[in-house]
């Protein structure tokens, strides 16, 4: 069982040319109250992830390969 806390929120939205992506999300691991790791996307950034306080781009390719990242993350970062 992992300590964990998640927050994950998946918005659909319809295709425009205002908004870059179809899919808005954010998931966090969060450990003794601080982020770990976590992947969202919001205008101005697009699709990035969090490794403690650094960021860098992420590929979205699919809600599960963004489910499969982040569980693999899950697995590497976890406490023993």
């Amino acid at each position: 069982m992992f300590p964990l806390m998640i927050s994950l929120f998946c918005r659909a939205y319809r295709f425009n040319r205002t908004v870059p992506f179809i899919l808005k999300y954010s998931m966090i691991y969060i450990r003794d109250g601080n982020r770990v790791f976590g992947y969202d996307n919001h205008v101005g950034k697009g699709d990035h992830r969090h490794y403690g306080d650094k960021e860098e781009p992420y590929k979205f390719t699919s809600i599960d390969k963004l489910f499969e990242d982040f569980y693999k993350d899950l697995r590497r970062f976890k406490k023993p």
